[in-house]
């Protein structure tokens, strides 16, 4: 909600305070503490007591209540009196809530499946609130629901430990996992180094090139217990380390040979939190949570460029600094150029998607190019000097019905994009495939640039090409097609990372792939004693 709803809601409410009990709703006057009005909500069984879990206000001074029959009721609060109420779910109902405009409200708890109810136009001015839409996307007990401002949606969280953002309009979905993706593992590709984030450390953890031993813990930087590290961020060459907490931003010089840390002392002004951060070897990029970007001079310690941007959602920066990339919250993407250290311009700007929320972007630095994803598995591939699709993106969206469906019901948002030719010498990736890989928590897609362009040019890796036709019934070649252009591994359930790093020898062909994992017994460890029982079964 705005701050001026918020205010009016207030102001109406002031002096009154709406409460929920066993078998009853009350209206309470705030200065005096006394009951206004009693309602009451009735049981199944005469035994059995209802108990009112959640209650929300609408400016009209409609109650809407969540009961342990799974009833979600409308009451008038003027006269006490019951509107209407539905058998909504088939267990307790645990939060309800409205949207900003307050023409959508839901309900959801035990039962996970979120409820939307709309008023339905009687005539004479009058209207009655009925079920609309009914969505499963937890996957246990919800215990909150926040509807999102404009058209961003719904966001849920519950037992399972995920934030979900719903936007039903556009059929997107994001998962939020009980770890901050993106935030809590960077990796030093070309020193061998990854740098693990908790609450109030991090860890920097050294890859031995010998498969037989294990990574080795280098570092162990500690922050002080009553601050809490949002985010961090490691430098390429594993020379800088950077993190911010809620209030302030810290940038680190690092050695893990011999192991030493040292503040690097930047100029006023920088102490601020940032929100995103990005280095390449010799620039760092910051966003603060008002859009204000920054780059610094590693080389020199300094900041080199200041601007005001959007908030931003999304951040990359070029290995070699010659590009930023910006993404903001309304999907707008930027391509800025670098000159001279000291000034920067704006590129070009990427063709503006709005069917869903931008999921992952990332610079290709052996082509040149962009590609950036979405909530809703969409994907494009830009041209940096001119911001249009390339080839790639075009023969996609000309053939996206051969897209494998796995791909397109996965549940998860791709959270990373890798190029594995990125540390291969220009001689290496001439005389290879270029390929792309995504992934998520559990899948690993890899995408393989050949066979799009054979199917640009009418070639099909099967001996049937009737899948081209669109809007045909889908076939068994179709189905191959889609495998061929998308390979899909799940090896891993809960991906922290994956990452390529630098090949040991420069006329190596091949970049290790490094993936960082959370087994999910970690995540039970976590857990009470009950909810372990519930959600995982009795051990």
């Amino acid at each position: 909600m705005t701050k001026n709803s918020w205010i009016s809601r207030i102001l109406t409410f002031l002096l009154l305070s709406v409460t929920g009990s066993i078998d009853t709703i009350r209206i309470w006057d705030v200065e005096s503490g006394l009951p206004l009005q009693r309602m009451s909500t009735g049981r199944l069984e005469k035994n059995l007591e209802t108990t009112v879990w959640s209650v929300t206000i609408l400016k009209d001074f409609t109650i809407v209540s969540g009961d342990s029959r799974g009833k979600t009721s409308f009451w008038n609060g003027k006269t006490g009196t019951l509107i209407d109420s539905y058998q909504s779910h088939k267990a307790d109902i645990l939060t309800v809530a409205a949207n900003e405009e307050e023409n959508v409200v839901y309900s959801s708890g035990v039962d996970p499946s979120i409820v939307h109810f709309q008023p339905l136009k009687k005539g004479e001015g009058k209207s009655k609130w009925m079920k609309s839409i009914n969505r499963n996307v937890n996957t246990h007990d919800v215990h909150a629901i926040l509807a999102l401002a404009g058209t961003r949606g719904i966001a849920s969280v519950g037992v399972d430990g995920n934030l979900f953002v719903d936007d039903p309009k556009f059929k997107s979905l994001k998962k939020y996992p009980p770890f901050q993706w993106g935030n809590n593992v960077s990796v030093a590709p070309d020193a061998g180094l990854f740098a693990l984030k908790y609450d109030n450390n991090i860890e920097v953890w050294s890859l031995d090139n010998n498969d037989d031993q294990p990574p080795t813990k280098v570092l162990d930087i500690k922050v002080k217990e009553v601050e809490s590290i949002a985010n961090s961020a490691i430098a390429p060459n594993g020379k800088f380390l950077a993190y911010s907490t809620k209030d302030k931003f810290k940038l680190l010089k690092i050695s893990v040979d011999p192991p030493r840390i040292a503040k690097v002392d930047l100029e006023s002004g920088l102490g601020s939190a940032a929100a995103l951060m990005k280095f390449s070897n010799d620039k760092l990029v910051l966003a603060d949570h008002n859009g204000k970007l920054k780059v610094v001079d590693l080389i020199n310690e300094t900041v080199v460029l200041s601007k005001q941007t959007n908030v931003l959602s999304h951040l990359d920066i070029a290995k070699d600094a010659s590009k930023i990339i910006t993404s903001d919250y309304q999907n707008n993407i930027e391509v800025f150029d670098l000159i001279n250290d000291n000034e920067w311009k704006i590129q070009c700007k990427i063709p503006l998607y709005n069917e869903a929320p931008v999921s992952c972007l990332a610079m290709n630095p052996k082509s040149s190019t962009l590609v950036v994803t979405y909530s809703n598995h969409h994907f494009v591939e830009c041209c940096l000097q001119t911001g249009k699709y390339t080839k790639l993106t075009n023969t996609i969206l000309e053939n996206k019905h051969l897209l494998p469906k796995e791909w397109k019901t996965k549940p998860n948002t791709t959270k990373g994009i890798l190029f594995p030719q990125s540390h291969l010498a220009k001689s290496m990736v001439e005389s290879k495939n270029d390929t792309i890989i995504f992934y998520d928590e559990k899948f690993i897609s890899v995408l393989d640039r050949s066979v799009v362009d054979d199917i640009s040019k009418g070639i099909f890796p099967t001996s049937t090409k009737q899948a081209k036709v669109e809007g045909q019934k889908k076939s068994k070649s179709q189905e191959e097609i889609g495998k061929n252009i998308l390979r899909m591994s799940t090896k891993y359930q809960h991906l922290l990372c994956l990452a390529t790093l630098k090949p040991e020898h420069d006329k190596d062909p091949t970049c290790p792939l490094l993936a960082i994992e959370v087994k999910p017994e970690v995540l039970e460890r976590q857990l009470p004693p009950s909810l372990k029982q519930k959600k995982f079964g009795a051990h």
